[in-house]
């Protein structure tokens, strides 16, 4: 999440290098809320449209993709599960 224009400039601070922060920490917590850690340009990515995270979340969210890989790979090698189709006996 971008910090609004309207906000004035460096209220925010980087929690890293208490420079002026840009970004707030979009990573979704188990309570339901954001992270909204104040992040600057050089401590942010940017993961989607105006999605930005904190370094402690760039770790998380590549791990999450490394299992979602390793997951889908796996997936593939054992086929999707299902059973497959019955011949039609004309």
């Amino acid at each position: 999440m971008s910090i609004k224009a309207a906000e004035p400039r460096h209220r925010f601070r980087c929690f890293a290098c208490f420079l002026g922060a840009g970004y707030l920490c979009d990573w979704k917590l188990p309570n339901g809320g954001l992270c909204n850690r104040a992040i600057c340009p050089a401590h942010s990515e940017q993961v989607g449209p105006n999605k930005h995270l904190c370094p402690e979340h760039q770790e998380a969210w590549r791990a999450f993709r490394v299992a979602r890989r390793e997951r889908q790979e796996a997936q593939a090698k054992q086929g999707d599960g299902s059973e497959p189709e019955p011949s039609v006996q004309p």
